[in-house]
């Protein structure tokens, strides 16, 4: 990477992620139907009554009662309901539900991201890449939008690609998510600087990501892919109070660090 960002800024990640998500949720919510006969203030409250239900279940049964008062409206129940069969596995009732949504409501960016993620686990790499080009062009200080094109990238082996857009959306926002990914798409280039650089900002901007062993074995790979073992022996080392002892064990033997 070529800027060097302070863990100082990334650990406000982590403090907020929860309030992000709920802000993020009801600004979704909020941003559906504002130039039509909709009570907002209604659909709000039902969107954070929904935000409430653990079950999926139970979310789609209390959703599909609401259809008689918002369904083929603006757009925003549809989109709800096709997270609920998100939430539920069932994808093609979601995938319909979310192009129900955009045909109500073309304007509205979330639905296109949903059936990005839905083609994505499809495989269906190509129409994905295209429909995110087309909503970076649109909102080009929307960061969801160039994490989701690497993503694609990343899942049909386009590593290099992948890179390319997961740094486009770093600049836009710092996440855990992008860094995550960064490291994963890096490794694959050999650019083992940005590996253990992406990889330990995660780590360090989040507890439970020290915990997972993947993430940190991938900082071992680049860290050994530098000719670096002494470092690679020593992060393991240090790893100690997050990853169970046989992990370490496993690790230090797959890599010849003991």
């Amino acid at each position: 990477m070529n800027k060097r960002v302070t863990l100082k800024s990334v650990g406000a990640l982590r403090r907020l992620r929860g309030i992000a998500a709920l802000c993020a949720l009801l600004w979704a919510a909020a941003t559906f139907g504002v130039e039509k006969d909709v009570d907002q203030q209604k659909v709000l409250a039902y969107v954070e009554k929904l935000s409430e239900i653990k079950s999926p279940q139970q979310a789609l049964d209390y959703w599909r009662s609401l259809e008689p008062e918002l369904g083929g409206t603006d757009g925003r129940y549809e989109y709800w309901l096709g997270k609920i069969y998100q939430d539920l596995q069932q994808n093609e009732a979601a995938l319909q539900a979310f192009n129900q949504s955009v045909k109500l409501d073309p304007g509205n960016r979330w639905p296109y991201l949903k059936i990005a993620e839905l083609g994505i686990q499809q495989g269906a790499y190509e129409a994905v890449e295209s429909l995110m080009n087309k909503l970076i062009n649109a909102y080009p200080d929307w960061y969801l939008a160039p994490l989701t094109l690497a993503q694609s990238y990343y899942a049909s082996g386009r590593y290099d690609d992948a890179v390319k857009a997961v740094t486009t959306s770093l600049k836009i926002e710092l996440t855990l998510e992008g860094y995550v990914l960064l490291s994963k798409a890096a490794l694959e280039t050999k650019d083992y600087l940005t590996v253990v650089q992406a990889g330990v900002t995660a780590q360090e901007s989040d507890p439970q990501l020290q915990q997972d062993p993947e993430l940190s074995e991938r900082i071992v790979q680049a860290l050994i892919g530098m000719e670096r073992r002494d470092k690679a022996a020593v992060y393991l080392d240090g790893q100690k109070s997050a990853l169970p002892a046989e992990t370490i064990r496993a690790l230090q033997e797959k890599y010849g660090l003991k």
